[in-house]
């Protein structure tokens, strides 16, 4: 008897298989079900997500626990990880956990607004550079974080910026209210204490700084780029709006068609519709993107994104991404966000990407 491959017996009948479940995605579509409860944002969080985010900290890998625990708020809002095999760890965490690093999820923002930057966690912060500016564990990053038990990057900019109080002398000696009120608390030199918070925000990169913001364009602004190529299409950074940083949470796997390849059938070459169909009969128009970056996530990165319909067709086009740091993740988001601009009354669009 000649066998038959797994693949084979998950199609539907129609295609000559028996429906079979697939098992292992029904269980990932359980876990990131959980996972998305898990993530939610005030008030809408459940208390058992409160007790998870204690557990998940006290199995952290020990590498990460070189802060204090209470700053490790969030592996999926931070940067930092769960060791699984710990035995504190209950199984159903366990898998919403792996399920969640096995499809990436994570803190993406195109273009976060200061709310956001300042509400995000600043240890093991997800825009961290890769090479730090000031060390955590540094004598004024303990007092940071055990004295006086800042976390977010909000917390950080208002502690450095109690030195520009017009009564701060800047002095160990310093008789403020803000530096009496910061001694009591057992720091040594509050002055010190505050560059060092200044000096540590330089540790983001310039996208979740707030400190940078100002450098960010404006939405709808042109941004001017010198020698842009006229046949590339500027595009405008997105601002999005969020109150907390679970809420920027986004998941990023590969799709169904992502072993698909462009038609180049010639009677679709100067057609948008690409020769399928959904479900309901009604004509899809297939989209290729793509983005890449060189000098990846440097300040001198260059990076853009590509649109492709088919050959010959007059809504191919490459898009030239302005600004700093820059990703070829973030040239990926692009190219399926103007997409998505480019066919908004587009009933069924299909967008394939790697």
């Amino acid at each position: 008897m000649n066998a038959i491959g797994i693949e084979n017996l998950r199609r539907p009948y129609a295609e000559g298989g028996v429906n079979l479940l697939d098992v292992r995605a029904r269980n990932d579509a359980v876990a990131l079900t959980v996972l998305q409860s898990y993530m939610k944002s005030p008030p809408e969080r459940p208390v058992w997500a409160y007790l998870v985010d204690h557990i998940f900290r006290l199995c952290a890998v020990r590498r990460y626990q070189t802060v204090d625990s209470s700053l490790l708020i969030n592996p999926f809002v931070q940067s930092w990880d769960v060791y699984t095999q710990a035995k504190g760890l209950p199984l159903v965490f366990k898998r919403m956990y792996s399920t969640g690093r096995k499809y990436s999820v994570s803190i993406h923002a195109w273009s976060p607004q200061v709310a956001l930057q300042l509400k995000m966690p600043y240890w093991w912060h997800v825009g961290t550079k890769g090479k730090l500016v000031s060390v955590y564990n540094d004598k004024w990053g303990k007092c940071i974080q055990r004295t006086h038990h800042l976390s977010s990057v909000g917390d950080l900019l208002a502690h450095a910026n109690k030195n520009q109080a017009a009564t701060c002398s800047e002095r160990v000696n310093c008789a403020c209210i803000n530096c009496i009120e910061d001694r009591a608390l057992g720091c040594e030199h509050p002055p010190k204490c505050r560059r060092n918070a200044g000096k540590k925000l330089s540790n983001l990169l310039d996208i979740w700084n707030p400190l940078k913001a100002s450098q960010y364009i404006a939405v709808g602004a042109q941004p001017q780029i010198p020698g842009q190529d006229p046949e590339w299409t500027p595009v405008v950074p997105m601002h999005e709006n969020y109150a907390y940083p679970h809420e920027a949470a986004r998941i990023f796997t590969l799709d169904a068609f992502s072993t698909c390849r462009p038609t180049l059938n010639n009677e679709h070459m100067n057609n948008d519709i690409a020769p399928s169909s959904s479900a309901e009969g009604a004509q899809v128009i297939t989209v290729w993107t793509d983005g890449s970056c060189s000098d990846n996530g440097t300040k001198y990165a260059a990076a853009g994104s590509g649109l492709w319909y088919h050959a010959q067709n007059a809504r191919n086009r490459a898009i030239r991404l302005p600004g700093e740091y820059l990703t070829n993740n973030i040239a990926e988001v692009m190219a399926v966000i103007a997409a998505i601009q480019d066919n908004g009354n587009v009933p069924c669009l299909r967008i394939i990407t790697d």
